[in-house]
């Protein structure tokens, strides 16, 4: 396949669960620009990120290596400009790349190779979630309940800021853009459908009348019981919610992210009115999910589908429209990608564990392995997930692996890992797991890490027992 630079737009959002997507086959979901952008292009049904909570995601992606390889352990260990990203390899060649929005990382202070951020939302005091770090239950997430039960109509920060990101965006396009210009990369970071669940009224409204579904496996009776899963429920003091408090916010959740794709509708209406679409390839895509009560279990940092899937879907110059790719893929493989889409080679090159969407556009690899790995706050070990075909392992050190069949079973409802039928896929995902790590070393080093950065900055109690804790990072004014 022959490549041409073009233009790139990159929209990314936060916790958007790709199973509450229309074009990933909900019904229910209210996402006519997200799905109109799957119609025109290419979307990939296996798509995850490489580690399930905001900071390592975003760091992780921006080096095109996993997270542990360069010590983005939590929220509180972000990236700072040390390795090099692909807005270094774009910038150093003169290619324009601008962001606007949400990035995450340790702050503009830093050389992240991204010199041109507008609006742009970073880790909070360039320091971070500690409490995340720490690994101690209980202090702080009490607030993570509260703003589930709180969901509620109106407008907040986020749906704000968001609203000045697509201003801006539509700006860029129609004061910065213009024929026979260089082509230029412009990334989108919205942080809906991420928490609080206030939502606008307008979209709220759009949901009346509609039956959505239930959480998956939410009961007593139905829901896994694992001591991790069980930890993790008690971690955010969630064990307990109500099933019409979940109805209620996922209800808001929904409306949240028909907020989002209207966003998302604007700046592609900007893009097709200013003529660019010809000559723009767009990704759309999420930085992890939020499981919104499947399994009994809420928020991000869970191996399940709901929280490690993302929507990855691409569009544009030389993308097939309406193609469905089913090879697994992560968030990793962007770097590689966007540098194909701007036909900018790395002339210094590093480690990458991505490749190019391009390559399982041409060429379906089903059996490629993808993985993730989680490290902060809440279960009471790491996590490890490793994608191969149809399988899936959840790696837990010290506790009972996990294993689902996807194909036979997308809702992840039966654990085969103590199936005798499954014992060699079991044995051949483990022994995958560990030619990228050791597991057992990595939980050693990464507490290592966590713990100097606590005595950093005022030692257990402080970080513990402080005002500094916020459920959420503060959106900057505008």
């Amino acid at each position: 396949m022959e490549m041409k630079p073009t233009n790139l737009l990159i929209i990314q959002s936060d916790e958007h669960n790709r199973t509450k997507v229309g074009c990933y086959g909900d019904a229910s979901a209210i996402t006519p620009n997200i799905d109109a952008l799957a119609k025109e292009g290419t979307l990939f049904e296996n798509a995850y990120c490489n580690n399930p909570i905001c900071v390592p995601s975003r760091s992780s992606m921006i080096v095109g290596a996993y997270a542990h390889r360069h010590s983005f352990w939590d929220n509180g260990h972000p990236y700072e400009g040390a390795q090099r990203s692909f807005g270094h390899v774009l910038t150093e060649q003169g290619h324009r790349i601008t962001t606007i929005g949400k990035l995450h990382y340790r702050g503009i202070e830093c050389d992240l190779g991204l010199p041109d951020q507008r609006i742009p939302l970073h880790v909070r005091d360039g320091i971070g979630d500690l409490r995340g770090s720490s690994r101690v239950p209980g202090f702080g997430k009490d607030k993570k309940r509260k703003a589930f039960d709180g969901a509620n109509v109106g407008e907040s920060d986020y749906t704000r800021y968001d609203e000045a990101i697509t201003q801006k965006a539509i700006s860029f396009l129609e004061n910065e853009t213009g024929a026979g210009e260089q082509p230029w990369v412009l990334y989108l970071g919205y942080v809906c459908p991420h928490f609080p669940f206030t939502v606008p009224e307008k979209y709220y409204k759009m949901y009346e009348g509609i039956e959505l579904p239930d959480p998956i496996a939410y009961s007593q009776e139905e829901r896994p019981m694992h001591p991790v899963l069980e930890y993790i429920r008690k971690y955010l003091h969630m064990s307990d919610v109500p099933i019409e408090n979940v109805r209620n916010t996922i209800r808001h959740y929904y409306a949240l992210a028909t907020f989002l794709d209207d966003q998302v509708g604007q700046v592609m209406a900007k893009l097709h009115e200013r003529g660019l679409s010809e000559n723009t390839r767009v990704i759309y895509t999420s930085d992890h999910g939020d499981m919104m009560g499947d399994h009994a279990l809420f928020y991000k940092g869970l191996m399940y589908e709901g929280s490690v899937g993302v929507p990855l879907i691409m569009s544009g110059p030389g993308i097939e429209a309406g193609k469905r790719v089913k090879t697994p893929v992560s968030l990793v493989d962007l770097y590689p990608t966007i540098l194909d889409c701007t036909q900018i080679k790395d002339t210094i090159g590093h480690p990458i564990d991505g490749r190019s969407l391009f390559e399982f556009m041409q060429k379906e690899e089903y059996d490629r392995v993808v993985f993730a790995d989680y490290h902060a706050g809440g279960p009471p070990t790491d996590e490890y997930m490793i994608r191969k075909g149809s399988h899936k392992l959840v790696y837990y050190p010290g506790y009972e692996s996990q294993l689902f069949d996807l194909d036979k079973d997308p809702k992840e409802l039966r654990d085969v890992a103590a199936d005798p039928a499954y014992a060699s896929v079991l044995e051949d995902l483990t022994l995958e797991l560990y030619k990228i790590c050791d597991p057992n070393k990595l939980f050693a080093q990464c507490r290592r890490a966590q713990l100097e950065l606590i005595e950093k900055n005022g030692g257990m109690r402080e970080v513990l027992l402080g005002e500094n804790y916020v459920t959420y990072s503060p959106a900057p004014k505008v």
